[in-house]
């Protein structure tokens, strides 16, 4: 790929790692791209996103403009990496046109492996340069090892099927982890077999909303019924 403008390529490379949703706040510093703030104000507006990220360990990779590189003075110019690291968040200037891929790959594997907020700033007058000829962008979960799941220990299982057959209500809470391993439908099938109610944690909060099972509706549907019969 070459004579692409910079700001192009980067929305070619996000594409590339699986984004397929944005949401932004535009500027004349991210007026090129998407997944984005624009520089200054608009980089403090998400402040308390990112704490909010950084402490529940969700990935995210936030696209932000800088004040131009080669400018004197601009009004919208701000420190943004001190400011990034006291939410807790990571960030990278990617000031090199050369490493600007780079910049991309290490952007989405710490989010996705450190599981944190990842701010990635570009400034301005960098985003309309051609990119140089830097070959075909190879994503980040290209250039890494494939991780295989690790086999569950047949005692636990026999533990935790012990434990749901002797219980009376029972209710299987789902957090990060049924999120990270894409385990929905495998809890949800747990569920239904095992006769419990579906219920999560905060940051998990609306995954088991289109089911009937799911603890809050079950337990109204449950109440309905038991009004229904002595009534």
């Amino acid at each position: 790929m070459k004579n692409v403008p910079i700001y192009e390529a980067l929305a070619q490379a996000f594409a590339a790692e699986g984004v397929d949703t944005h949401f932004t706040l535009m500027g004349d510093g991210n007026m090129h791209c998407v997944a984005s703030v624009t520089c200054g104000p608009g980089f403090t507006q998400i402040t308390t996103a990112l704490t909010v990220a950084a402490r529940g360990r969700i990935p995210l990779v936030v696209f932000a403009g800088e004040a131009p590189i080669n400018a004197r003075w601009y009004n919208q110019a701000f420190d943004q990496p001190p400011l990034a690291a006291a939410t807790g968040a990571h960030y990278i200037s990617a000031h090199s046109v050369q490493r600007m891929y780079q910049y991309v790959r290490e952007a989405f594997y710490v989010a996705r492996h450190e599981h944190k907020p990842v701010v990635l700033g570009v400034p301005y007058d960098l985003q309309k340069q051609p990119l140089p000829d830097l070959g075909e962008y190879q994503p980040s979960c290209a250039v890494l090892p494939a991780r295989r799941p690790i086999p569950p220990d047949a005692a636990q299982i026999d533990a935790l099927v012990a434990k749901l057959s002797q219980a009376r209500c029972p209710i299987v809470l789902a957090g990060r982890g049924v999120m990270r391993a894409d385990a929905a439908r495998e809890v949800e099938e747990l569920a239904e077999r095992s006769g419990a109610l579906l219920a999560t944690t905060l940051l998990a909060r609306g995954m088991f909303d289109h089911n009937p099972f799911r603890s809050s509706r079950a337990c109204s549907i449950r109440a309905a019924r038991s009004m229904s019969s002595t009534a």
